[in-house]
């Protein structure tokens, strides 16, 4: 059986605490509602990585029906580096790889989603190296990747900043001008959290069924449905 897999990391830092944290848990029932529902009830597989100061496999790649969203508390800092070692360890030894032989049975490519709402607390030589690795080694094994950031306008520019970097090099968009996936901002508009993970689910269940590139339709999707929020000049230059 051909899988999707996707992967979902998700900060709980201290700062995710309240309604930030009770969005992501809506957002994460209402994907398993819509995903469980017809084709993709087999197809579609979840892994959910939460990362504060360290990063754990909350939930191991499991079918969607059998996925069950965990009660999400909100501590610690914010480890970007440790949720991508985490990912790429789990991509490793979860994804099915095509080879000439298994075409049938191979994955898909997986899909990634990244949530968080502020900047990384690793050290910068840390955080550059997994960074790399990640961007040389992974990227162009997703089909798609998307980042939704939602922080606090009130918070000190050079955090938003700092933030805002590291997840547009984590989603593809390079200093080369090189890019391929998707950032989205909702700052101060938390309850978009929700309808992230609404319509990200719903794109993938329209590409399924209409039988479209599934990381050019989630861009588009997604830009249709979350409006100017959307980061545009991300399209993916290398997927399909």
């Amino acid at each position: 059986m051909k899988r999707l897999p996707i992967y979902i990391l998700v900060d709980t830092s201290g700062s995710m605490e309240g309604e930030k944290i009770q969005q992501v848990q809506r957002g994460l029932n209402e994907m398993k509602k819509i995903l469980s529902d017809g084709e993709l009830s087999t197809s579609a597989w979840i892994s959910l990585i939460l990362f504060t100061s360290s990063a754990e496999i909350t939930v191991k790649l499991t079918p969607i029906k059998k996925f069950y969203v965990p009660n999400l508390d909100a501590n610690g800092r914010t480890s970007y580096v440790d949720a991508l070692s985490k990912l790429m360890a789990c991509y490793n030894t979860d994804v099915v790889k095509r080879t000439a032989s298994n075409q049938e049975v191979a994955d898909y490519k997986p899909i990634l989603l990244v949530f968080s709402d502020g900047a990384p607390t690793d050290s910068t030589s840390d955080l550059a190296r997994t960074i790399e690795e990640f961007k040389t080694n992974y990227y162009r094994k997703f089909v798609s990747v998307v980042c939704l950031y939602a922080h606090d306008s009130k918070e000190p520019e050079s955090e938003i900043q700092k933030a805002k970097a590291c997840l547009e090099q984590i989603c593809g968009k390079y200093q080369n001008g090189d890019g391929g996936g998707t950032l989205i901002d909702v700052t101060d508009s938390y309850d978009s959290i929700t309808s992230f993970f609404q319509a990200v689910s719903q794109s993938i269940v329209q590409s399924v069924h209409s039988g479209r590139d599934m990381g050019q339709g989630l861009f588009n999707d997604l830009h249709e449905n979350m409006g100017e929020n959307v980061a545009t000049g991300l399209q993916d230059q290398f997927h399909g």
